[in-house]
């Protein structure tokens, strides 16, 4: 390897047994997807881990480590951030990126993190602009990035039932495989499986919304930004939403009034994946968590003293389940406190720094525990 690299890679291949099995989910009217196509024994998982540059008299490391993880023995993984690839029949493999602190120990268990990207923007782009890594890396908790679906000549996108672009055409089975995705990483780093949680962004709140109604027993709560929990992929299309959880699942979002890309008042909008999609508006959301709840209607609302941040807090009687709206007066379409800005994949509006979302989510997150 050329010593004058910043920085060396060590490549890990790992062959993760999963068990076979299938999951059946009560979809309501969202199109059709595949059962089971990311479940079998053995998955080949290929990750690469970055590190940082080591001084020229440290001891040598291995450049391959062959690992063999089932449910009786977890894989004996160290701090770092790993990108893997799961092939996956008859469609581009899937990827994700698996970030663990520096103060991770096998002998304890760990809070465990999805966030889910917007359309066209990649995990390693969420991983690097949106945050999470400093809370995560400060905290102490396990991220996990998940990439999109694409033909390799599509943008990545997310099916959260009403959208978007490919893999709502295609009808991508997204829920299969974030459940997938759970119970992989379980076999993989010790998770405190109490404490499972998914933000995301934009489609990626979309999912996230869908996700959380379709696996509320898992997820302890959720974070969504600029999202929608249904509407109509195309005018024809008759109109969707997430379905009814069979349980309470505490939730925080976030949505700038300036939005035109997913409209804070709901409808069609502009610069868009989907064009003809329209998408129903932030009360609708707020209205549907509130119910599964059983949260009073009436909020303690706190306006910032910018008068630019309106926060409003839905309490249950026992403070179980909060649902918890940030409205930003002058944001569009933007993921608070990143740093994505103009030039960034998943948008191209200014985020605003009066906030931020991950750290707020991870202080929602942190007060919400399953039972």
């Amino acid at each position: 390897m050329n010593k004058t690299m910043p920085s060396y890679w060590k490549t890990v291949f790992i062959i993760l047994f999963v068990a076979t099995s299938s999951f059946s989910f009560a979809a309501g009217s969202a199109p059709a997807q595949p059962a089971g196509q990311y479940l079998g024994a053995p998955v080949l998982l290929k990750a690469e881990v970055k590190t940082p540059a080591r001084p020229k008299n440290a001891a040598p490391v291995p450049t391959g480590v062959w690992l063999i993880a089932s449910s009786n023995t977890p894989w004996k993984c160290a701090p770092g951030t790993y990108s893997f690839e799961i092939p996956v029949p008859n469609q581009s493999n899937r990827t994700f990126t698996l970030f663990i602190p520096s103060k991770y120990s096998s002998s304890s268990v760990y809070p465990l993190v999805f966030f889910c990207h917007g359309g066209g923007g990649t995990g390693q782009n969420a991983m690097n602009h949106y945050g999470w890594q400093t809370v995560a890396e400060r905290e102490g908790f396990i991220m996990v990035y998940p990439d999109g679906s694409t033909d390799g000549q599509s943008k990545r996108t997310w099916n959260a039932g009403h959208g978007c672009g490919y893999a709502w055409e295609k009808r991508i089975d997204d829920i299969g495989f974030l459940s997938f995705l759970i119970g992989a990483i379980k076999q993989m780093v010790k998770i405190d499986s109490s404490r499972i949680y998914c933000a995301g962004f934009s489609n990626g709140a979309m999912m996230t919304h869908y996700l959380g109604s379709m696996i509320p027993g898992i997820l302890a709560a959720i974070s969504t930004c600029a999202g929608s929990i249904g509407g109509q992929a195309i005018p024809q299309a008759s109109y969707w939403s997430i379905p009814t959880p069979k349980c309470p699942l505490p939730v925080i979002d976030f949505h700038g009034k300036l939005d035109d890309e997913v409209s804070y008042f709901g409808g069609k909008h502009t610069n868009t994946i989907d064009p003809n999609r329209s998408d129903s508006n932030v009360n609708d959301a707020i209205a549907f968590w509130v119910k599964v709840n059983g949260c009073s209607h009436i909020p303690k609302c706190v306006v910032s003293g910018s008068s630019n941040i309106i926060t409003d807090t839905y309490s249950n009687a026992n403070d179980s389940a909060a649902v918890v709206l940030y409205t930003i007066e002058n944001q569009a379409h933007a993921y608070p406190g990143s740093t994505l800005g103009a030039m960034g994949a998943d948008s191209a509006a200014t985020p605003t720094q009066e906030i931020s979302a991950a750290e707020l989510s991870w202080s929602f997150f942190k007060a919400h525990k399953k039972k």
